[in-house]
């Protein structure tokens, strides 16, 4: 018998064919999982999934939309605003 071929598929043995199945699963997951998530909802985007108010910056006087659990000024950094 030829020492190169006693493997179950010619040189690979059972423990070995089964973690080559295992991460061509989870690289066919992850593959499958990115064209999802990218193809789903083609017109939203994350800036229209956060909840937004606005408002009026005390401090430099620009006015526009903040998000509304982390309330900072795009334009100068405070947290200091107006309605």
């Amino acid at each position: 018998m030829d020492p190169m071929t006693n493997g179950i598929i010619g040189r690979l043995l059972a423990p070995e064919i089964i973690w080559i199945a295992a991460m061509a699963a989870l690289a066919l997951s992850i593959v499958i999982t990115t064209i999802f998530s990218f193809a789903r909802r083609p017109g939203r985007r994350p800036e229209d999934m956060v909840s937004t108010v606005f408002v009026e910056c005390a401090s430099c006087r620009w006015t526009g939309e903040v998000p509304r659990l982390r309330k900072r000024c795009p334009v100068c950094g405070a947290n200091n605003f107006t309605t």
